[in-house]
């Protein structure tokens, strides 16, 4: 059909066999409405992920830690969502031992994003990162995080891990003039929401630094090699009646213009 709409692949949180362990931010949170699921391997998403593409008029599929699948993932949709969650990239991937006890590892989730995203990148299909995503995709082109941002910006006033303040906006973000995220949403300074305790540092193969919070700290990058790989540190999800819709958008249309262009 000459209008299917096009498909964005999500990937998921995940939190492994037994009961979760403590977050060394967030305490016993995950504990919380687990129920009868909590002795077992379970996947999780926030709704509003698929929220955000259906109204971007996108179909979002999910993709499960099928890893013998992960090559029918690749064939089967025409962009990707990475994103967030409670997961930290292990400090090895991008060639440093951890220098805080703030981590919160999940090997599972980690090997499966890492390779999931590298075969997205060698695919030339359009890619939106989400916080934990942005930072993979930055990872993913050699480069590197910082681990803990109050460890790296000392002087900041600026709490970035709002934990609990999704659906408010907390702080500003400034964007580079004429940037890719810049023109997508129109503005050039953007309120956001604020959920993360780590954030880029070192910026990988061709990718840029684009938009920053008051304090510095890196908010959004692009790839300079195509017209829509980009990452945010901040959930637009919740945001999805405002101009931070529009980076979904952007990432539903980007996929149909390369669709029919293959």
């Amino acid at each position: 059909m000459a209008d299917k709409k096009p498909i964005i692949g999500i990937n998921l949180d995940y939190f492994g066999d037994g009961i979760t362990p403590t977050h060394p931010l967030l305490g016993d949170i995950f504990m919380a409405g687990s129920g009868c699921h909590a002795p077992f391997a379970r996947h999780i998403i926030n709704y509003n992920f698929v929220l955000a593409v259906e109204q971007a008029g996108g179909i979002p599929l999910i993709m499960p830690h099928a890893f013998s699948a992960m090559e029918h993932y690749i064939d089967m949709v025409d962009g990707f969502m990475f994103i967030g969650g409670t997961i930290d990239l292990p400090p090895e991937t991008y060639g440093e031992e951890p220098t805080t006890e703030t981590l919160y590892i999940q090997d599972q989730r980690a090997r499966f994003d890492l390779e999931l995203m590298r075969r997205a990148l060698r695919t030339k299909k359009p890619i939106l990162g989400i916080c934990a995503g942005a930072q993979l995709l930055n990872v993913v082109r050699g480069g590197t995080l910082h681990q803990h941002i109050p460890d790296s910006y000392k002087e900041s006033e600026i709490e970035h891990f709002q934990f609990t303040k999704l659906t408010e906006a907390v702080h500003d973000v400034h964007f580079e003039a004429g940037s890719v995220l810049s023109k997508t949403v129109n503005q050039t300074v953007l309120a956001v929401n604020s959920s993360h305790h780590m954030s880029v540092k070192d910026p990988g193969r061709g990718i840029a630094i684009t938009a920053r919070a008051p304090d510095g700290v890196a908010e959004g990058i692009e790839c300079t090699e195509h017209p829509y790989i980009v990452g945010v540190q901040w959930h637009p999800e919740f945001f999805r009646n405002t101009c931070h819709q529009k980076l979904f958008e952007r990432l539903v249309t980007t996929a149909q213009e390369i669709k029919e262009n293959v």
